[in-house]
């Protein structure tokens, strides 16, 4: 968990140009995968998801986070609360690391 500063700050800071990062953005109201699947087809080495405030991302700052390389993603059919949100995506990635999709010398690193 970073220290709280704003978005367009944190889309500009060094680690977030990581080749071996996956970006991940939580998003509602838009149609993207569900974070399970795409790592169910493919665990990266490091994670980094980016839950949004509550009321959900401008459509200013998911376009900046897609251009900095983010994924957008769906964590379900609900709209979570921001302080369950990030429970679920914590979830979501033991389930996919339990389902045996990585081995255990290959447990992704979560930002």
């Amino acid at each position: 968990i970073q220290h709280p500063m704003p978005f367009w700050e944190y889309l500009e800071e060094p680690q977030n140009s990581s080749a071996t990062t996956q970006h991940f953005l939580g998003v509602t109201r838009h149609q993207a995968p569900h974070l399970l699947d795409c790592l169910l087809a493919n665990l990266p080495a490091s994670i980094t998801i980016a839950i949004g405030p509550e009321g959900g991302w401008t459509e200013a700052e998911i376009e900046a986070a897609i251009a900095v390389g983010y994924q957008p993603i769906s964590l379900g059919n609900r709209i979570l609360r921001t302080a369950t949100a990030p429970v679920v995506a914590m979830t979501l990635i033991a389930a996919a690391i339990e389902r045996g999709t990585v081995s255990h010398n290959k447990t992704p690193h979560i930002f």
